[in-house]
């Protein structure tokens, strides 16, 4: 299953000096992801009758109804999660990023696509639970 979908980290992975990312490269804020979301949606008033889930799906792994268009390039692939007792859940069925933000010691944002929506979901998760990272170019001001 790694070999197809990556890893899956716990939020602690992000807190920690593992420097998860590539020099140059970090974990998605909180407003990253909103400026994020907000270009998806301005793409959708332009792809007519496209939801949010099938502009970030892959075209491959996922079932039939589920499958993406992939039209960002996202290529989101449904790793499932594993939850904080090592248990897997959700794999084929839905995909998961961590956000860096933590909204207390136990929770951290997080935002991920699930077979039943046609929308992003944002979602704040215990942060043993395991779930993919994906990096985003970090940008200089």
């Amino acid at each position: 299953m790694f070999q197809i979908y990556g890893g899956l980290y716990n939020h602690l992975t992000i807190e920690d000096q593992r420097n998860v990312c590539q020099a140059g490269w970090k974990i998605p804020t909180v407003e990253d992801y909103n400026l994020f979301k907000f270009n998806i949606q301005k793409y959708i008033e332009t792809a007519e009758g496209l939801s949010e889930k099938q502009i970030l799906n892959a075209f491959v792994d996922w079932d039939k109804a589920n499958k993406g268009k992939d039209e960002v390039g996202f290529r989101a692939l449904p790793a499932g999660h594993r939850n904080f007792d090592g248990n897997f859940f959700s794999n084929g069925l839905s995909e998961n990023f961590w956000l860096s933000n933590s909204i207390n010691n136990g929770t951290a944002s997080a935002f991920g696509v699930h077979y039943k929506t046609e929308q992003i979901i944002d979602n704040v998760l215990n942060k043993e639970y395991g779930l993919s990272i994906r990096c985003v170019k970090s940008i200089e001001k």
